[in-house]
Parts: C-alpha cells; structure tokens; sequence
C-alpha cells in the first residue's frame, strides 16, 4: 500500500487533516524549463476523494470561498522519518464534480519556491513610479571645441570630395561636426583643369578629461594636460545643405549627448538601475536576489571564464531607460510611464545568455555557464539492458542563429548570425527577436524618427568621479561583443561562425536523446534526488530532460538527453 509510505493532508479552513483517496497509486514528475532551465516538481494525476472526504471538500466548493487556494500536502515516511515530499494546493474550480456518486477527481497543483514569481511574471507595473532615479552622463569629460579657417581652398573639379580645414593638432581625437564651404568659385580657362575654390570653416571637437589618470574605457591618447579622444559622429544627411545653388554647402554632424550649436551636454536623466527594477518587480515576493553577473548582492560564487570577466566591465551597472528619455533627452518633460513585467524583464536580461533558478528565498540570476551540472546518481547496470539506443533531437540543430533588436542599430550592434556548417536542418532558423529593447544610444538619437517611441533602453554606465557615465558609447552592449562575451555558451552545436570568423564554443547543449529508463529508487536515494545533477547510463552521464516517480512501483523514469561529440 503506497499510504504505508506517503501520507496526504489537506487543509480546507482549520488546519492539515489526513485525507484518502482512493488511487492506488500517483506519480510524482520534475520537468525542465526549455527557456529558463530550472527544474520543478509537479503531481501528475487526478486523485478521486469518495465519502467523508468528498463531503468536506464539497463544502468548501459551495461556501464563499470556492476560489482560495486549497493546500495540499504530501508527507513521506523513510526508516522512521517523515519529511515533506510535495507542497501544493487545489484549484477547487478544476476538479469533476459528481454529486450523483459523490465524487471528486482533481488534480494538485505545484506551491514551490517558484509559485509567486510565475503568479507575478506577467504583471506590469511602472518602473518609473516610486523607484530611484539615476542620471548618466554621456561623456567622462568635458567637450573641447575650435573652430578652424581655411582658404581659398583649391580642389580639383568636379569636386569628388569635399574639402575639411586641418584640424589644430594631429592623433589627438579632434573630430569634425561641421563642415562649411562658402563661395565656390570655378577657377581656370581650360575645362579640362577647372578647379574649384572655396572657403573652408570646419569645426573641430574632442572628449577632454584632465588630469594624470588614464580614464575609462578605449581611445584615449595622452595631450597637454590630460587626455582626449575622438567623438562618435554621425553625418545627418537630412540637415545638411548640400543644394548647390546657394553657394554654400554644410556638412553637419550628430553627437550622441551633445548640442554642437549651444555647447549643451545632455545627460540622461530618468533612468532606474537593474537592481531596483528586479527588486520592484519581485517585491510581493520577499526574494533575496544574488547575482555576480549583474554584480547584484554578489555572492562571489561565480566560475572563472570570459563571460563573468566581460561582466566585470561591463555590467557592473546597468540602468534600464523608456526610450524617449534617450531619443529626446532635452525634452523639457521626462517620461512619466514605463510599465514592465518580470517577463519582459527577463527577456531583456536574456541578451545576456542568462538562466534563472530559485533555493529557498534566493533568487539568483546568472549566465548559462554559472549552472554547471554535477555528476550525480548511477543508474544500476542490471537496469540498462537495452537502453543503449538514442536519436537526435534534429529540430534543436539549427542552420542559423539570428538575433535582433526591437530598433533599427548601426553595424557594429546589429552584429552577425551565428551560422553552423554542418549537422543541421537546411534552413532552419531560430530567431532571437528582442522586442522591446534597443542598446545603440548614438543610432537612437542621430535616426529620433526612425525610432518607435514605446519600449525601453538598457545602458551600461561606469563611475567615474563620483558620477555615472556611458560605458565607451554602449558598444558593449552590441550584438558584436554580446555574442563573443556570452553566447560562446550553450550553443547547438560546439563549432560556428561567429562573428565572422570560425569558432570552438565553450559549451553545447544536449541532444543525444536516450530511450526511456526505469529502476528502483528506494526511499532514501528519493529524498536524496535532484534533477539537476547528470545521471550515469551505458550512454554515459547524460542531462535530466524529464523525471517521474511512480509511488506504487517506486520505480524513477528517467528522460536522458547527452552530449554531442565536440570534434574543434
């Protein structure tokens, strides 16, 4: 009898009583989150509550509290010791009512350490409501600027380029972000050597920090009194003047965070850390969060590899944005609406290549690499006879990775498809579609037309001086350095192209799938159990896909999926 081993308790008002239906058996199964990875237990059949048992539950079904979570419980005795096998609750609005046999199938529903987050992981709130707000600047110094005369300038006609007065020094990160011609004058009684005169005026600025110290970030050269380096300008085609008929043309360019015709800096302003964005979000839900890739309450639990050493410099903070305090940083009123759930949150982090688990009232949130799986139980050899078959999962094997952001981006962001050459379905394609978030900060604000106003921007920020500032114009956030800080892990097959350029990935995930296995698990191995842990067959250590329990047989049914072979 399984009821020599396990015990069922449900409280329907006034505390746990022992209840007993009439199975003679129930299966307990753990099943692995295919995006997120995490393991939960779950109860897999209808349990059937005849007489005294049914009359109680049909009470509480026709009182005012139908619609409460029932909780559920089953206990389970090993050599003297009852420990708590499975939390749960009845969902009274799902279970067959009978009156005529006074009869009630139902089946349990899963209360675990996950419960309240999956109940609040699409409720939005509003970021910007009650949350600290955070300012990052665009730039670690000051912007230096001269404006440089030249001319007449003699150019040969027709003009293939047009001309720039020299800057004031050479390799010192003066950059051109406008450019006037004024007076063009064609010069010469041949036609065939024309030549075009102009008066040049070109404007030159630079990014100038004082002082000794080398400043974050790369570009800097060392110049009188400090350090410089170039600015990031985009040309604006459409406000130039490029109509020959006036006799003047102006090149005008755009700086990300900067106002060249009033000298004005533009921080951006409005923003909410990554911290308090999570801890907004999970709030009803009393977690302590940890994250040593999101320096996060850091536990210092993290592996040594190139995925936490890029966190290091680049996301030490991150500060989440509604977009229009990007696209329209000088507005003269900030955004005041930016609601977001624990869904698209999590979707945004995914660029990161992140896995999420809970223990206990710790959430952690950590990349791919951090959940390592351990060697963990040997399946007895008795129990493997003809289990040494496997196939592919072959709708896992993609032809491409494609990634994507919810805004048109420069090169440099959008990056490259990860392709892989062999062992693939022809043409298929597994997209990674980020809706709702952009990270080319100079892109948004040079193309504010272009861009949907709804949606949010993630930014890297470094301090410096007491201040934050744009970590080297986000690019640490482009899908080029994305892909070779943390998708190097967990990828379909262990050798691509990325980036352009063939390479050997630090991990690849299982898809040698075994046939189904069963044996015996006595008490104590079960309480022992952990689904995250590999599990040795004849196929070798392979990764628990699926597990169940049958309380009767107290036999495990393992679903094994196991490594490809890694030929680079």
């Amino acid at each position: 009898m399984i009821y020599d081993r396990f015990s069922i308790y449900i409280d329907t008002g006034s505390g746990f009583e022992s209840y007993f239906p009439v199975n003679d058996t129930f299966s307990i199964s753990w099943r692995k989150d295919e995006k997120w990875k995490f393991y939960r237990r779950f109860f897999e059949e209808k349990l059937l509550f005849c007489k005294d048992d049914y009359k109680k539950l049909l009470a509480l079904e026709q009182s005012c509290d139908r619609c409460d979570r029932v909780p559920f419980r089953v206990d389970i005795t090993c050599k003297g010791q009852t420990s708590t096998y499975f939390d749960g609750y009845l969902n009274l609005n799902k279970g067959d009512w009978d009156q005529d046999r006074c009869e009630l199938e139902i089946k349990p529903e899963t209360q675990d350490e996950y419960t309240c987050l999956l109940d609040n992981w699409k409720v939005e709130k509003n970021i910007l409501f009650g949350t600290t707000k955070s300012t990052v600047n665009p730039f670690f110094g000051i912007i230096e600027c001269q404006i440089v005369n030249a001319g007449p300038v003699l150019s040969p006609f027709p003009i293939s380029s047009l001309p720039v007065a020299s800057p004031p020094s050479i390799s010192e990160g003066w950059t051109v972000v406008n450019n006037l011609l004024i007076g063009v004058t064609l010069v010469g009684t041949n036609p065939d050597l024309f030549e075009v005169q102009t008066n040049v005026q070109t404007t030159y600025c630079r990014e100038f920090v004082a002082g000794a110290t080398l400043p974050p970030g790369s570009g800097w050269v060392s110049v009188t009194g400090g350090w410089a380096r170039a600015l990031n300008a985009q040309f604006d085609f459409n406000a130039s003047d490029l109509d020959y008929s006036d006799n003047v043309f102006e090149q005008i360019f755009v700086v990300a965070g900067y106002n060249i015709q009033t000298n004005e800096v533009y921080e951006y302003d409005n923003g909410v850390k990554l911290t308090d964005v999570v801890s907004l979000l999970v709030e009803e839900c009393d977690y302590d969060i940890v994250s040593n890739l999101f320096n996060i309450n850091p536990d210092n639990t993290e592996p040594s590899n190139d995925a936490y050493n890029c966190a290091a410099e680049c996301l030490e903070c991150l500060v989440l944005y509604q977009k229009t305090d990007i696209t329209n940083a000088d507005a003269f009123q900030n955004a005041t609406i930016a609601n977001l759930s624990l869904e698209k949150l999590f979707d945004i982090l995914l660029v990161f290549n992140i896995c999420f688990e809970i223990e206990g009232s710790i959430l952690r949130i950590e990349h791919d690499s951090y959940f390592e799986a351990q060697q963990g139980i040997e399946i007895p050899a008795d129990c493997l006879e003809a289990t040494n078959k496997y196939s592919y999962v072959s709708d896992k094997l993609p032809q491409f990775e494609k990634f994507s952001w919810m805004d048109n981006a420069s090169a440099y962001f959008r990056g490259s498809d990860i392709e892989y050459l062999n062992c693939y379905e022809v043409g298929k394609v597994e997209e990674y579609e980020f809706d709702c978030v952009s990270t080319d900060v100079n892109y948004l604000i040079a193309n504010p037309d272009e861009i949907d106003t709804e949606g949010f921007v993630l930014v890297s920020a470094i301090e410096f001086n007491g201040q934050l500032v744009l970590n080297n114009d986000n690019r640490c956030l482009s899908w080029t350095e994305l892909h070779e800080c943390y998708w190097r892990h967990g990828r379909p097959q262990w050798s691509g192209i990325m980036n352009d350029e063939e390479t050997c990935f630090e991990s690849a995930i299982r898809t040698k799938k075994q046939v189904v296995v069963e044996f015996p698990l006595c008490c104590e191995d079960l309480l022992e159990f952990t689904p995250e842990d590999l599990m040795l067959s004849g196929l070798g250590w392979g990764e628990i896909k699926t597990a169940s329990y049958d309380a009767k047989t107290q036999f495990l049914t393992v679903n094994l999926l196991h490594e490809q072979k890694k030929c680079c």
